[in-house]
């Protein structure tokens, strides 16, 4: 997959702009506060309706303007044109000049991924952070993965309302049981190919670690989650919520039994963030033929120039689209064998650079 063309309006300092893209290697370089995290924010918007830096539609929209767009033309096995409008009220989206209603409909066609300064809270901050990772994976490779999931969260939330009414489960813990059981066997069947992929890329990208990879599904597994349920029926009643299930569920990532987001360094996390965002990517490609856009805010930060360039050998060997962000001149980057295209931002205005 591969954006080939942008169009942006009204989003932060950028004004208008419109680029053709290397379908390999994307550089943005510029000063701070010039616009470089504002054109990845208009990429991310194309796969996600929305900005990845904030929720507030006033901190996004340029100064003055009520509503911005974001237009791109995209490839892979098929051409698709994705439109983006929005306003303080409403976000509209379109595809091939047909209305969609969800937002999961341009997600599923622009498999993309993103590395930020924060990236590192996948590691070091509750399991919301790691699930969130692992649903990318499982909803693009499993497509009927999005249906599942749904039926569960249907009887989680029918549940939860009976728990705070005090009424009788026994029926429910039936459905949720069923439908938690099924998520979590395509959630762990995932993690056992990613962890087989991660190890690949830790090993390519030198880390002298052996990172364990282990998936918590939310209760024993050797227990049906209905008869869990059953007996923790009383207790739940007391919290007022299901405290056993695929919601409770978290992605362990260890060395040596101990939890990587303490004992790792900002540069050591970076790297292993690395990895997975590779390993993800490699098996989206195994499973579907898809290879994801990586967008990479910073990649300088908390990187020598030796493992920045094992970051950037992998993702080119994988043959991944790369937008990446840097305040250091493109002569940084050594991209050799790839097609390349840098751009340059001053004050909200884009120009296309050449090495």
């Amino acid at each position: 997959m591969s954006i080939k063309y942008l169009k942006v309006e009204n989003i932060r300092n950028i004004a208008v702009a419109e680029l053709d893209f290397s379908r390999h290697f994307n550089l943005i370089s510029g000063a701070n506060g010039s616009g470089k995290s504002t054109l990845l924010e208009a990429i991310y918007m194309i796969a996600r309706a929305r900005s990845y830096r904030s929720n507030r539609f006033g901190s996004v929209v340029k100064s003055g303007e009520r509503q911005l767009n974001v237009f791109a033309k995209t490839e892979n096995k098929q051409q698709h044109s994705i439109g983006v409008e929005k306003t303080p009220s409403t976000t509209k989206i379109r595809v091939d000049g047909n209305n969609v209603l969800r937002v999961s409909e341009i997600a599923r066609i622009t498999p993309l991924q993103i590395i930020t300064p924060m990236s590192h809270e996948i590691l070091d901050r509750g399991p919301e952070y790691r699930k969130r990772f692992v649903e990318w994976g499982v909803f693009h490779v499993e497509h009927e993965y999005f249906d599942i999931y749904k039926r569960f969260f249907r009887a989680l939330r029918q549940r939860n309302a009976l728990l705070k009414k005090n009424q009788k489960l026994a029926s429910w813990n039936n459905i949720l049981g069923e439908a938690g059981e099924k998520v979590d066997d395509v959630r762990s069947n995932y993690v056992r190919e990613l962890s087989r992929h991660i190890k690949t890329e830790c090993h390519n990208l030198s880390f002298n670690q052996s990172v364990e990879i282990a998936w918590k599904a939310g209760w024993d597994r050797s227990e049906s989650l209905e008869s869990v349920l059953s007996a923790s029926t009383k207790s739940d009643f007391t919290r007022g919520f299901t405290q056993h299930g695929p919601q409770r569920a978290d992605l362990r990532i260890m060395v040596e039994g101990q939890n990587v987001g303490q004992i790792f360094s900002r540069g050591q996390q970076k790297m292993l963030i690395a990895a997975m965002h590779l390993a993800q990517g490699a098996l989206l490609k195994e499973k579907t033929g898809y290879s994801p856009i990586i967008l990479i805010d910073d990649l300088i930060s908390e990187l020598d120039r030796e493992n920045r360039e094992k970051i950037l050998k992998r993702l080119l060997d994988h043959q991944f689209q790369i937008f990446t962000t840097s305040i250091e001149p493109i002569e940084a980057f050594s991209v050799s064998g790839a097609e390349r295209r840098d751009f340059h931002i001053h004050k909200g205005s884009v120009g296309i650079k050449t090495v």
